[in-house]
């Protein structure tokens, strides 16, 4: 493959445990900036700052001992449920002005939690790479996401698109989710097939969505607390 040509032409060997690393650091980075500006958060944010320390957690446990394969799966399983909750919550709260478009975003969300639940103890089961579940966290943040693009076209702001916080937690949600969609689809019709999907392309093709899913979420963060702080300045 083209990376690995590069690689051994740099002179060393790739490791899938230096990749992990970059966003195992990352990811808790982001979750400790989320908790020390916790209070001039918006709601959305603060469900945001919760799903990224737990993700932390979660990440760090599975890939630290990087065994995650043979002992950590039924966390990982426990880890899309509670995601696919996680942002039932916390699309609800970004259509304030579409109440009933949140609403129903949000019992879609426990109907799935139900799904996957079932799926972890019945269908894949709990030592299997839970797929099914991701896959349909996935296809409810896709649908949330591109909705609450066509929510803010009804509902313009008088605020640069980019300054607006959502904007930027929104848009690396769609990235991610539709690429890991993507993949996992793939993923299954090669494994249908009897062809097996090149390890390092997989791990480092999600391992670079993972890092800037974070990346928006901590700039969805920062803005936010910025402009609470110029609210408060303001107000003062």
């Amino acid at each position: 493959m083209l990376i690995d040509s590069i690689h051994s032409y740099l002179g060393f060997t790739m490791n899938p445990r230096y990749v992990a690393y970059s966003y195992m650091v990352l990811i808790p980075v982001v979750g400790i900036y989320g908790l020390l500006k916790y209070r001039k958060l918006s709601g959305f944010n603060k469900l945001a700052v919760q799903l990224t320390l737990i993700s932390a957690f979660v990440q760090d446990y599975i890939l630290l001992p990087f065994d995650w394969v043979t002992t950590n799966l039924p966390l990982f399983h426990a880890f899309a449920i509670a995601s696919t909750f996680y942002f039932g919550l916390i699309y609800k709260r970004l259509f304030w002005k579409s109440e009933t478009i949140g609403r129903v975003i949000f019992y879609v969300s426990l109907v799935f939690v139900v799904i996957e639940s079932l799926n972890s103890l019945f269908y894949q089961g709990l030592h299997s790479f839970p797929s099914f579940n991701i896959m349909l966290t996935a296809s409810l943040v896709i649908v949330s996401s591109l909705l609450y693009f066509r929510y803010l076209l009804r509902y313009p702001s008088e605020k640069n698109i980019i300054e607006f916080p959502p904007f930027w937690f929104v848009s690396g949600n769609l990235l991610f989710y539709s690429v890991n969609f993507c993949f996992l689809t793939f993923k299954q019709y090669y494994e249908l097939a009897g062809v097996e999907t090149p390890f390092y392309f997989q791990y480092y093709f999600l391992s670079a969505g993972i890092i800037i899913l974070y990346v928006s979420y901590l700039i969805s963060f920062r803005k936010d607390a910025k402009s609470r702080e110029t609210i408060i300045l303001s107000d003062d």
